[in-house]
């Protein structure tokens, strides 16, 4: 005789379930989410929507936002300042900006704004105007042709050039005259250079005289350099300079370029961890040294930036974030590594990003469009916020500051969004279910959850009990906490028919043990669903099913 085999149906309970973030992948644990909408995980383990957003105002034709001794911004081709408009820029469109001690630098306007003495230069400026070529004077000595005179005497070069700009000459009917040099005294009518720079002209001839800066696709500041990049080549402005690209004196405050040499264009840099680096999309590129003479531009074949993801960078908890080809990606200062797997491999096109200094957020576009997501180093895990398409971030005054396509600016976060004057940001309907309406407490008193509410959603993965046997989900154990006047609707789905069943809609303030009550069904693998208004917080979520041994 063989021995019977005994069948056990009895209840299970899973105690204690570990709340993550979100995972898309096949098999995700469980725990974490496969739909998140305006969730934090900032107070983990607990989960609870993200904070409030206050809207600061709506631009026309946002071009950009940045952060220096105020908050900047852009809107056609006006720059603001605070909110109040500061100088009127060459161009309406897409800024890079990038701050050089207390001075703002635009490009591609290629101009540079002084808070200190409000005012706009051009880095740039091309005079023409009728010259000979002269002896003159240098350090108060007699020198033989190394001037440049005016015909009109009343000319000061002081209001185009300075001391020490590198000057482009072009027009002389000696074509050894035509020539770059860098500018050693300025004395009314006269340009003075190092003896024998010229070939002597007394004859009037019209010269264009130019100050030139290289068109940059990205840039950034380090070192009281501004570094930046275009096709193949790196340049670097003048130390503490960034009206001059062309200063080749052999003085460790010169200018600097470089070509890479290798396949492909540069498709962003950065400054990080006290080195300018430059990305290709197979290539990471950082320059090492502290003068001309020794800068060195090492690269290393590692995965950089995608092509049009150049705006993607951002540093949070000391490590930096980009997208890569491959997908999301953290670096170092090492060898790049992988922190977008809980996107099962979806591909991607950046917005922009930013950072609070704990947590990266970027705007994504994905196939089934924008969305802005928020990963947490500490924690290890990514969350969606809403379908923010973002143009721009900048840390400002305690919190991170977004300017998106639609010329909205907001603040995330921070004391400020706890103002009772701050203008609410209710966000969008979550939608939990194509044919399924938001609770109904969101729905039919809208002002339910006070004047700082936000919609939000948790769609858990699939609830499997570790185990392949049918099953049938006879109780829902959650550890909640509502403030007053938020509203929390709970459902649950099984076997991913696409009906959602409502368990219990909740409205008190309460922090409790919430027992949920579920009609007992059999099914392979179920899903859990929270859709709330205002503020709430998952504490704990223990669920207890039977589980059907042997049978189908």
């Amino acid at each position: 005789m063989l021995p019977s085999l005994s069948i056990r149906n009895g209840p299970r309970r899973f105690e204690n379930l570990k709340l993550g973030g979100l995972d898309l992948r096949p098999g995700a644990a469980e725990g974490s989410l496969c739909r998140a909408r305006n969730l934090s995980l900032e107070e983990a383990p607990v989960l609870r929507p993200r904070a409030p957003r206050q809207l600061l105002g709506q631009l026309e034709a946002p071009g950009g936002l940045f952060a220096l001794d105020a908050l900047y911004w852009v809107d056609g081709d006006a720059l603001y300042r605070d909110g109040s408009p500061v100088a009127t820029l060459s161009t309406a469109g897409e800024k890079r900006m990038a701050a050089l001690g207390r001075r703002l630098v635009i490009f591609p306007d290629k101009l540079l704004y002084d808070p200190a003495a409000e005012t706009l230069l051009p880095l740039e400026r091309t005079v023409s105007t009728a010259c000979t070529f002269a002896d003159g004077t240098f350090a108060g000595e007699p020198a033989e042709a190394n001037t440049v005179l005016a015909a009109d005497a009343t000319w000061d070069w002081a209001d185009a050039f300075r001391v020490g700009d590198a000057v482009s000459i072009s027009g002389a009917a000696a074509e050894e005259n035509n020539r770059s040099l860098i500018v050693r005294e300025i004395e009314g009518p006269a340009l003075r250079f190092y003896e024998f720079s010229f070939t002597l002209d007394s004859t009037p001839v019209t010269l264009s005289l130019s100050r030139s800066v290289p068109d940059l696709d990205w840039l950034c500041a380090c070192d009281n350099r501004l570094w930046g990049c275009k096709g193949d080549t790196v340049y670097a402005s003048k130390l503490g300079d960034p009206f001059n690209w062309n200063v080749f004196d052999g003085l460790a405050s010169d200018s600097y370029a470089v070509s890479a040499g290798s396949a492909g264009d540069f498709t962003g840099c950065c400054a990080y961890l006290g080195y300018p680096c430059f990305f290709k999309e197979e290539q990471i590129c950082k320059v090492y040294g502290s003068r001309p003479a020794n800068f060195e531009l090492l690269s290393s074949a590692t995965r950089g930036t995608a092509a049009g993801a150049g705006a993607s960078f951002a540093v949070a908890d000391e490590t930096l974030f980009y997208l890569s080809r491959t997908g999301l990606t953290a670096y170092g200062g090492g060898v790049p590594t992988d922190v977008g797997a809980v996107f099962a491999g979806q591909r991607f096109a950046a917005g922009a990003a930013g950072s609070d200094g704990l947590r990266y957020y970027l705007s994504l576009r994905s196939e089934a469009g924008w969305g802005l997501y928020c990963y947490d180093p500490r924690h290890g895990v990514w969350m969606q916020e809403d379908e923010t398409e973002a143009l721009a971030f900048a840390f400002w005054d305690g919190a991170l500051h977004c300017l998106d396509t639609a010329g909205r600016l907001w603040r995330f976060g921070g004391p400020a969004a706890e103002d009772a004057g701050a203008e609410p940001d209710a966000g969008e309907d979550p939608d939990p279910d194509a044919g399924e309406a938001p609770p109904a407490e969101a729905e039919t008193d809208p002002d339910a959850a006070g004047p700082e509410c936000v919609e939000s959603l948790a769609e858990f993965n699939d609830f499997t009990e570790r185990t392949h046997d049918r099953k049938s989900l006879t109780r829902l154990l959650l550890r909640l906490e509502l403030e007053a006047g938020a509203a929390l609707d709970i459902a649950v789905q099984y076997d991913s028919d696409g009906v959602w069943h409502e368990l219990i809609e909740l409205s008190a303030p309460i922090r409790r043990s919430c027992l949920v009550p579920v009609l007992p069904r059999r099914c392979d693998h179920f899903r859990l669903r929270l859709s709330g208004r205002g503020v709430w917080r998952l504490l704990g979520l223990a669920r207890e099913s039977r589980v059907e041994r042997g049978l189908i």
